[in-house]
């Protein structure tokens, strides 16, 4: 997980220098995540963990970009509700843009008992289709690790999962200066 968000940050820096995206943007990300995972409670364990819709606002100044927002979604505790934030590099390929972002994604598990703290980390690959200059459709891979630590106090089990999250989502544009 180390090497992979070094090698995002790098290639962030890269981008930077490059000069790969347009000077400024803001918008909002709309999205439909479902969420096969592949471990769960630090076994392989195959299977869907869950769906997630996101609203997500993003600033990219430059090649670099910043998004966080809010997602909630099922899971194997139930419903959660998280918010995730990730910083990576944009390079514009029009009519496309390729985005590379790395993610911490605090929250909580809306368990019967009471709210659970969790929280996830990963990395996303996203391809935009931009048919219009303030509108695109994207679709992203990515994966990510989560943990619940209070969850063991419940129940005796140790929570945590090892998704592969799949979006699809709408993009809208605000502001692009060049």
């Amino acid at each position: 997980m180390r090497r992979l968000l070094v090698s995002l940050l790098c290639a962030a820096a890269v981008a930077a220098v490059a000069g790969a995206a347009p000077a400024s943007r803001f918008g909002i990300d709309f999205s439909v995540s479902p969420q096969p995972g592949l471990a769960f409670a630090g076994s392989f364990d195959p299977g869907y963990s869950g769906t997630a819709i996101a609203v997500t606002p993003f600033y990219q100044p430059g090649p670099l970009r910043v998004e966080a927002g809010l997602e909630a979604g099922s899971s194997p505790l139930g419903w959660q509700v998280l918010a995730p934030v990730r910083v990576g590099a944009a390079f514009l390929l029009p009519p496309f843009t390729v985005e590379t972002l790395a993610e911490a994604a605090p929250g909580a598990a809306l368990f019967q008992q009471g709210p659970l703290f969790v929280i996830g980390a990963g990395a996303v690959a996203r391809l935009t289709w931009n048919p219009l200059p303030r509108f695109g459709v994207f679709a992203s891979a990515g994966i990510r690790f989560t943990i619940c630590p209070a969850y063991a106090g419940f129940s005796g089990i140790e929570y945590s999962t090892l998704d592969l999250p799949l979006s699809l989502g709408l993009r809208w544009t605000f502001s692009s200066r060049k």
